[in-house]
C-alpha cells in the first residue's frame, strides 16, 4: 500500500449547522495561554461517536461571560436530570462528576470561522423530544459525520 501525499486531504472536521442529540463523555479544567484564566472545557459525543468540544468561562472576571458560562451548564445539568434546586452550590470537583452523564439531550450547533479554520460552537439546548427518541430506537434518524 502506498499513500500519495500529493493530493488534498484536508477537511474542515466540523458537524452541519442543525440539531444534535450528545451525551457529556468528559469534563476538565483548563487554563487559558492568554489570559492565564481557568475555564471548564467539555467533550460531548453525538450518536454516531462524532465529539465536539465547548468552553465554558465559569471563572472569567467579566460579570456577564461568566453568569452566561453558569447558565449554559444548569441547562445541561437540568437535561441530565440534576435537581437544580436541591444541588444549591457544588465545589469544582463535584461539578465534573455531575457534568460526566451518559444521559442525552440536544444541542444547536452553528458554524463559524476563526483564525484556525472553522469550528462549532453550541447555541442552545434542549430536551429531546418523544418523538425524536422512538426514531432513534427504531433506527430511522442517523447522524453521520460530513466530512
Amino acid at each position: 500500500m502506498s499513500f500519495d501525499f500529493t493530493q488534498n486531504y484536508e477537511t474542515d472536521n466540523v458537524l452541519a449547522e442543525g440539531w444534535y442529540d450528545v451525551y457529556v463523555d468528559a469534563a476538565e479544567y483548563k487554563t487559558s495561554k492568554t489570559s492565564g484564566i481557568d475555564y471548564l472545557n467539555l467533550k460531548f459525543k453525538n450518536r454516531s461517536g462524532a465529539v465536539l468540544f465547548n468552553i465554558y468561562n465559569v471563572f472569567n472576571k467579566n460579570d456577564t461571560a461568566r453568569n452566561i458560562a453558569i447558565g449554559d451548564i444548569k441547562k445541561i445539568l437540568t437535561l441530565q436530570g440534576s435537581d437544580i434546586a436541591k444541588l444549591k452550590t457544588v465545589s469544582k470537583e463535584e461539578l465534573l462528576e455531575l457534568l460526566v452523564s451518559p444521559r442525552y439531550f440536544q444541542v444547536a450547533l452553528t458554524v463559524f470561522e476563526d483564525s484556525y479554520g472553522k469550528k462549532n460552537k453550541i447555541k442552545k439546548y434542549k430536551e429531546i423530544e418523544v418523538a425524536e427518541i422512538k426514531k432513534v430506537q427504531d433506527g430511522v434518524i442517523s447522524e453521520d459525520i460530513p466530512f
